[in-house]
């Protein structure tokens, strides 16, 4: 099977997972290695309702994934995927409904295994300090 790698993500330790979307077949799925890329192995297929944008690695192995970026097109439902096993297992961790009239490029990222943030609404930071598992949504001025 041929992939594409479309986003990377690296952490501490030499850890790094990829995302890949395939040219034929199943879904996109996520490639992780924790010899600093030297070797890479299939972690896991992404949810369902997930199609291609940003990731985020903490050291701890813990994995986000959020929806694409908007064009403006009225309401819009920006989603957060988490996994806590690389990639194995996903779970929705945060939906944002609002009505887009910008383009929006959505974004994650973590700063330690514990605080990182989303960008899933162009007036709105989501916070968490606590690996991904409460988020507090923070109004951008």
């Amino acid at each position: 099977m041929e992939e594409d790698l479309v986003d990377l993500a690296g952490a501490p330790g030499g850890f790094f997972a990829g995302l890949c979307t395939p040219h034929v077949g199943t879904g996109n799925f996520v490639v992780t290695s924790s010899d600093g890329a030297a070797s890479w192995r299939k972690a896991g297929e992404l949810p369902p309702l997930y199609s291609s944008g940003p990731l985020a690695a903490t050291s701890s192995g813990t994995l986000a994934v959020s929806t694409p970026e908007v064009s403006p097109h009225g309401t819009f439902t920006a989603r957060l995927f988490l996994s806590k096993d690389m990639g194995k297992q996903w779970k929705t961790a945060l939906t944002d409904t609002q009505r887009v009239t910008v383009d929006v490029t959505l974004w994650v990222g973590f700063q330690t295994s514990l605080t990182g943030w989303w960008v899933g609404d162009p007036r709105a930071v989501w916070i968490t300090m606590d690996g991904g598992e409460h988020w507090t949504k923070s109004p951008f001025p």
